[in-house]
């Protein structure tokens, strides 16, 4: 505990320690974290039972969760994925990689924020439309320089599940992301290139396209590298990977966190359109579809002001309806 905080202290951040569950309940409410690093091992279900009643606190945006554990076993690790655990790591955690995660799950958290819907008691009711009931099956595709070697792990989600994912060969050096419908989720699988001399090269720059281009840039990047690369983990995540694991992950960790990241990216996608609808709505009239004052007195500003530095006259055409006061009060404004 002494060592995490003298390592999140040295990167300024300001960090509140307990002991166990209990007094961890007691600090949520006077400390209000952004994150969470738990630790499995000294009481594993008074631990995934702290995590399950973050979850259930109805806060807009979830706090996320680092679990540590004492041994890289994947019973142990799928075990506080489960448990709703963000990411995990094992004791004692590379300080690089550490702070590297940290700040992953807070800008994603921090986007999540942004986006979340303005609360009701705020005047805003109506501002974010419901969720469509229908949802299109996601987009993975698999990036590989070798995908004839893919990792073992994402070898036999691809054997079983051939449909949903989709295999591209990026040859020796980065190309242009495959055409067709926007994917959903970016698998690089990193860990099968053998020249590891040049490995973060290609890897750096497919991470930079791919959150360059406006098709790919939310879409959600899981990586997978070599083991023992806690410098290139570190970078890659700070490029913007939402995730890693190395290529010893076992097939249901992998399929758990390809879930969740899918799960996140349908939530983000949510969110955009509502802002997006809300937008909108803010600048229409609901009745006739028509723009209305919000957007055409600015956008009679901005002509006057065009007028005004051309020199070139405009015009504006105004419609009056008589007695419209009846129309309003009969059928609603």
């Amino acid at each position: 505990r002494l060592l995490l905080r003298a390592a999140l202290e040295k990167a300024h951040y300001t960090v509140a320690c307990c002991g166990g569950a209990a007094s961890a309940r007691r600090l949520l409410v006077d400390f209000s974290p952004d994150l969470v690093i738990l630790d499995m091992a000294p009481a594993g279900d008074a631990a995934a039972g702290f995590i399950a009643d973050l979850a259930r606190t109805g806060h807009p945006v979830p706090v996320p969760v680092i679990a540590t554990i004492t041994t890289a076993d994947g019973t142990a690790r799928l075990s506080a994925l489960t448990a709703g655990a963000l990411d995990v790591v094992c004791k004692p955690p590379s300080d690089a990689l550490l702070l590297a995660r940290v700040r992953s799950l807070l800008r994603t958290r921090d986007t999540m924020a942004e986006l979340r819907p303005i609360p009701l008691s705020a005047g805003m009711a109506g501002f974010a439309e419901p969720a469509q009931s229908f949802a299109a099956p996601a987009r993975v595709v698999v990036l590989s320089p070798r995908p004839d070697r893919l990792s073992p792990a994402l070898a036999r989600l691809v054997a079983q599940a051939p449909s949903r994912y989709e295999v591209h060969d990026l040859a020796t050096d980065i190309a242009a992301p495959p055409d067709g419908p926007a994917a959903d989720l970016f698998i690089v699988d990193a860990a099968s290139d053998a020249t590891t001399a040049v490995l973060p090269g290609w890897v750096f720059r497919l991470q930079a396209e791919l959150r360059s281009r406006s098709g790919t840039r939310h879409a959600a990047q899981l990586l997978i590298l070599p083991p023992n690369a806690a410098d290139l983990a570190a970078m890659a995540l700070d490029l913007g990977a939402d995730d890693l694991v190395t290529d010893r992950v076992d097939g249901p960790e992998l399929r758990h966190r390809i879930d969740v990241l899918l799960r996140q990216k349908t939530r983000c996608d949510g969110l955009r359109a509502n802002v997006q609808s809300g937008l909108e709505a803010a600048v229409t009239d609901p009745l006739t579809g028509l723009h209305n004052r919000r957007y055409a007195l600015p956008h009679l500003a901005a002509l006057a002001e065009e007028s005004g530095r051309t020199g070139r006259g405009f015009a504006a055409m105004i419609l009056d309806i008589d007695h419209f006061k009846a129309i309003n009060d009969t059928f609603g404004h």
